[in-house]
């Protein structure tokens, strides 16, 4: 994952079928979609990935953010 990802990310998180499916559903602003993904680069506990079919098109994605406690 890395900035370039960033609309791309933005684009599937406003998805109507993923915001029915999320905690809220209202529609994330692009200006609050950069901050939220600049602080999830800089985590060195969150690691995200974009899955990419056989011909390198991006498919989907999946977060893993690491709990210290």
């Amino acid at each position: 994952m890395s900035e370039r990802d960033c609309r791309l990310v933005w684009q599937w998180a406003n998805d109507p079928e993923v915001r029915k499916a999320s905690f809220s559903s209202d529609f994330i602003s692009w200006e609050d979609h950069q901050q939220w993904f600049a602080n999830k680069l800089g985590d060195p506990d969150c690691f995200h990935f974009i899955a990419l079919d056989r011909h390198n098109e991006p498919v989907g994605q999946v977060r893993f953010e690491l709990n210290r406690e």
